[in-house]
């Protein structure tokens, strides 16, 4: 007997969703319902498909957790026993099996929470991991354990990102969506995995399952240490360092740091990553400026 999935993904103004749409009707063991939230102001226009498929239009001004609450809120009209996919409309698999593979484990114990290794395409170098926390250097570091290492094939972790995930609906009952007032671009989704954790549901990064995406890193929208401004340096690094919409700015780490952590914790947190960027910008910008 097949089983029933729910994909949730959403898109701004990019013609991905139509290749992951082909990607998907490839999948084999499941059915596939497919929910689409384009907030992009030129509109993209999907194709038809054999999957059930429901496109939500969504305000441009949506941000990406706006976006994929938008699609999250259509799966509380499901029973319990439905499990739910987030995908990024940009992922891209080789296994035909690869929907049956992420969400079975899900299926086996509603309380687990599976997201797949998220590798680049052109280099097979992991992009996306399941994380554990460096408490000390406040860092989240990669779960690279081989496969080969363990008899299973699921590590658990203290946080997920959500470029490939599997949930049960009663995630979405229990924890609620995606904190889109603090975290409107990014952190929302290792913060929900955070907190879904604090409901006692478990976290496994399932390492045997790829999802693969064609991301160029230089192109991120992150505050970066190494990060060189080629003019107006101080006032551009500054307007990036507290915005709450560019990854690894003091607000973007505050507000992520406040909703997971014990109020000292989160000081220190975000503190000590605050210091590290302004560190790299001072010795990137001035100090060893490029030729």
């Amino acid at each position: 007997m097949k089983r029933n999935v729910v994909v949730v993904t959403c898109v701004f103004e990019r013609n991905s969703i139509n290749r992951l749409i082909k990607e998907l009707e490839k999948q084999k063991n499941v059915l596939i319902q497919l929910v689409v939230v384009d907030h992009g102001e030129k509109k993209t226009e999907v194709i038809s498909s054999s999957l059930c498929t429901r496109v939500l239009t969504a305000p441009s001004t949506y941000w990406f957790t706006d976006a994929i609450n938008c699609g999250l809120k259509e799966l509380k009209v499901y029973d319990d026993s439905t499990v739910g996919i987030i995908l990024n409309d940009d992922a891209i698999f080789k296994d035909d099996n690869f929907i049956f593979n992420l969400s079975e484990p899900v299926f086996e114990n509603m309380n687990n929470i599976i997201a797949a290794e998220c590798l680049n395409l052109k280099t097979e170098k992991i992009e996306y991991s399941g994380l554990k926390l460096n408490k000390l250097l406040c860092s989240y570091e990669h779960i690279n354990k081989g496969a080969s290492e363990s008899s299973g094939e699921l590590f658990e972790c203290d946080a997920l990102p959500t470029r490939a995930i599997a949930f049960s609906k009663s995630v979405l009952d229990e924890v609620g969506l995606l904190n889109a007032d603090r975290l409107p671009q990014y952190g929302s989704d290792y913060e929900w995995t955070i907190r879904a954790k604090k409901y006692r549901y478990k976290l496994f990064i399932n390492q045997k399952c790829k999802v693969y995406t064609c991301l160029d890193p230089s192109t991120r929208h992150l505050v970066s240490a190494r990060k060189v401004y080629k003019e107006n340096k101080l006032s551009n690094f500054l307007n990036e360092f507290v915005s709450d919409k560019k990854q690894n700015s003091i607000k973007c780490n505050y507000n992520f740091a406040r909703l997971s952590y014990s109020l000292p914790y989160s000081i220190y947190y975000t503190f000590f990553r605050g210091i590290k960027v302004i560190i790299g910008f001072i010795l990137y910008n001035y100090i060893k400026p490029s030729k």
